[in-house]
């Protein structure tokens, strides 16, 4: 597990940009409370069970990103880039995802109560029965595709 401590957002980015561009891609269950991550490209990185709660991360890349039990509660996450990942157990309630792409996303047991998902691109994401959605979201309108729990992960 990577720990990056610091109260400094700079210190915090540049640190993960490093450590990602130097090949690391692993970062497990790392602590990035409030992070400031705006317009990082992070494709492919393995954020399962990462605390990222609050955290700003408006146009981030995460495409292919595995998200799986992440807290991403209250998170900025507009206009982000989620296509192909996997959000399966992730906590999003009050999440922001709107202009978010989520194509092809997997959103099985996902939390995304009370999510701002207002022109959000859900095409192909996979939810089932346990994924939670706001009150009055269709995932079918969505374009999104229900899965039997015999599929997951």
């Amino acid at each position: 597990m990577i720990s990056i401590d610091s109260k400094s957002d700079r210190f915090v980015r540049d640190t993960l940009l490093n450590l990602y561009e130097g090949g690391q891609r692993d970062f497990q269950q790392i602590n990035l409370l409030g992070a400031n991550l705006v317009r990082l490209s992070l494709k492919r990185v393995n954020f399962m069970k990462a605390i990222l709660r609050g955290g700003n991360l408006q146009n981030i890349d995460l495409e292919f990103a595995d998200l799986s039990g992440a807290n991403l509660e209250q998170a900025l996450l507009q206009k982000s880039i989620l296509d192909g990942a996997n959000l399966w157990l992730a906590n999003l309630s009050r999440a922001n995802l709107s202009g978010a792409s989520l194509r092809d996303a997997m959103l099985v047991g996902a939390n995304l109560k009370r999510a701002c998902l207002k022109d959000a691109d859900m095409v192909g994401a996979c939810y089932d029965a346990t994924t939670q959605f706001p009150q009055g979201f269709n995932p079918e309108a969505a374009g999104m595709q229900k899965v039997e729990p015999a599929w997951m992960p």
